[in-house]
């Protein structure tokens, strides 16, 4: 784990920090929250977290390969995986509520653009949207159903952006 001291970008370079953890994790995918903590998330399904006493991680308890996570504005932690798997954690990893759609498709990347609207992306071009802060998910039409999307960010609830696999870029500006 390499991490980026805070400074003026501007007009100094960028300092790096070096952190071996003990355990080795195999890290999968990483979010910043408002609040400045950040979250990662481990191929073993373990989030781990900054504190004042270092690094550590709490076990994510579900069945299903987890692959993304996300924090909302709201600072809720997000994380998505096989079987269509979206938890929810109010206080940083302790407990997790389950949305799960129980459907057979793994959600790849999960991004939330206020405290009400989220989306989720996964295989054969999945999508799917929260407008009541994760509460429901509606699935929508498929991006297009040869698509396997790997990362995706919205600016607002109509514009966002999704990448995938063989360089494929794809562009909103009607909420999906």
């Amino acid at each position: 784990l390499i991490e980026a001291s805070p400074q003026d970008y501007a007009t100094s370079p960028i300092n790096w920090t070096r952190v071996e953890l003990p355990e080795s994790p195999n890290f999968i995918a990483s979010t910043a929250c408002i609040d400045g903590s950040v979250y990662s998330l481990s191929f073993e399904n373990e989030l781990w977290s900054r504190s004042d006493e270092g690094w550590s991680a709490v076990a994510v308890n579900t069945q299903e390969q987890l692959q993304a996570v996300a924090c909302t504005p709201s600072g809720d932690i997000w994380v998505s995986g096989a079987f269509s798997t979206l938890l929810r954690s109010s206080d940083a990893g302790a407990r997790w509520d389950e949305f799960s759609l129980y459907e057979d498709f793994t959600l790849t990347a999960i991004s939330f653009v206020d405290a009400d609207t989220g989306f989720a992306v996964g295989e054969f071009g999945s999508l799917i949207k929260t407008t009541d802060g994760g509460e429901s998910w509606e699935m929508m039409d498929p991006i297009t159903e040869d698509f396997y999307p790997l990362a995706m960010h919205f600016d607002s609830p109509e514009e966002g952006w999704v990448s995938g696999v063989l360089g494929l870029i794809l562009h909103t500006t009607d909420g999906g």
